[in-house]
Formats: structure tokens, sequence, C-alpha cells
């Protein structure tokens, strides 16, 4: 029996959701700019009950144990884009490239990240393809 559950193939089942939500009549209603969609790429901490490649020990967020980071790239409430990273590996590395592999209908125009996402390599990029960068700074 042959694993189903990998990257590649949630990937291609995340995209035919993606466009299938995209296509629904009422979705006009969720978009807030049609011209220029707007998305955001944050990441989410989940502990690990095994050990996993990309497992790390993070006093921070796991306390005494191992977890990973979700990054997804979201716009107008879809995810799109989806990649799990360790959790001590800088967000801003991945921002760029969420974008960059959507393969949904759904093209973001402007792109938000918290503090951890920025970088002056995605400031240049995303200026260079004209997608507006922005990042939400949080009250520490």
């Amino acid at each position: 029996m042959t694993n189903i559950i990998r990257p590649d193939t949630t990937g291609i089942a995340n995209t035919v959701i993606s466009d299938a939500i995209a296509n629904l009549s009422v979705y006009k209603y969720w978009t807030i700019n049609k011209e220029s969609p707007f998305g955001s790429v944050d990441r989410q901490k989940h502990t690990c009950r095994i050990n996993t490649f990309k497992a790390r020990f993070s006093a921070k967020y796991f306390r005494k144990g191992k977890g990973i980071s979700a990054m997804t790239l979201v716009s107008n409430h879809v995810p799109l884009a989806t990649v799990v990273i360790s959790p001590n590996e800088y967000e801003g590395h991945f921002a760029f490239d969420l974008l960059y592999n959507n393969t949904s209908e759904i093209q973001p125009k402007s792109l938000a990240t918290d503090n951890h996402g920025v970088n002056n390599v995605n400031f240049a990029i995303l200026d260079i393809l004209v997608i507006n960068f922005h990042h939400v700074m949080q009250n520490s």
C-alpha cells in the first residue's frame, strides 16, 4: 500500500479545494478588492507526539517537548499554500516561496506578514513583481 498523504498530494488537493471555493457564487462577497486580492502569511506551532525530521525543541513554544511550524498563505479566509518548517527556522525565508509557488486561481497582489516574515529580499523581490508587501507591527 502506498502512502497517499504526502506534501505533493495534499498540495494538489488544497489547490482543487481553493479553486472550488473561488468559483462559488458567494466568493465574490468575501473579496474586499477583486482586482488586488490580499494575502497574509503566518505560522502556527504544533507539538509532535512522535519524532519527525522537522521537529525541534523550543522551550518558548513547546516547553520540554518538540514541535513543528506550519506556515500558511491565506487569502479571503482560504488557505492557498502551506509549508511545514522547523520552529527555529526564520519565517521570512519562506514568505515569498509560498506566494510564488501558489498554484490556485486566487493570486494575491498584496501580501502581509508579521515582523518574523520581513526581510530586505522579500521587499525587493515583491517590489520587482509589483506585489504590495506590508508587515504588521505587533505590540510586544
